[in-house]
């Protein structure tokens, strides 16, 4: 009866630890946007400026174990004559969450969002990675180009914004 118990204690045991997983979710730039060409998307020496920014913020809904509630990462893309650039700007085309500790199951929202103003033909994918080694695609090749008239509200401004849920695997 003791190895009965020890037997069915050590399986539960072995079960609950494959639960456990590390994920990471990640934005990857696809491509280099192109700047549009037209005199309101030019800086005060009429160069031409443009921006991109791509955001992915998840929260917890349900489940036993996220080790953090809610989080997000960011990566953006300026031109080289844009205002808000100096030398120091990083130009990075990934950028990624710390590790997050959650259990298979637990239910996560994720929102993902482009913003760009003055450029067009960019492309982001957004994942997730679990225990460093499995890829999930969330979205991939998401744009919000900006290749639409300008008029005094917009000024070349485009947004893309979802919302899913996401269940750990």
């Amino acid at each position: 009866m003791k190895r009965l118990l020890v037997f069915v204690f050590a399986v539960i045991l072995l079960g609950s630890c494959g639960k456990q997983k590390t994920v990471k979710f990640v934005i990857e730039r696809n491509t280099t946007p192109n700047i549009i060409l037209d005199w309101q998307c030019e800086n005060l020496n009429s160069e031409p400026v443009g921006a991109v920014n791509s955001y992915l913020g998840y929260s917890y809904i349900s489940g036993d174990g996220v080790s953090q509630s809610e989080g997000d990462v960011s990566l953006s893309w300026f031109s080289q004559n844009h205002p808000n650039v100096d030398n120091s700007y990083p130009r990075n085309s990934v950028e990624e969450t710390s590790e997050i500790s959650m259990l298979k199951g637990d239910n996560v929202g994720i929102n993902y969002r482009v913003l760009s103003q003055c450029v067009e033909g960019e492309s982001f994918t957004f994942k997730a990675i679990v225990n460093n080694k499995k890829e999930y695609i969330i979205a991939e090749h998401i744009s919000a180009s900006s290749s639409y008239p300008p008029n005094a509200v917009n000024l070349w401004f485009a947004d893309y914004d979802e919302t899913i849920n996401w269940i750990v695997p």
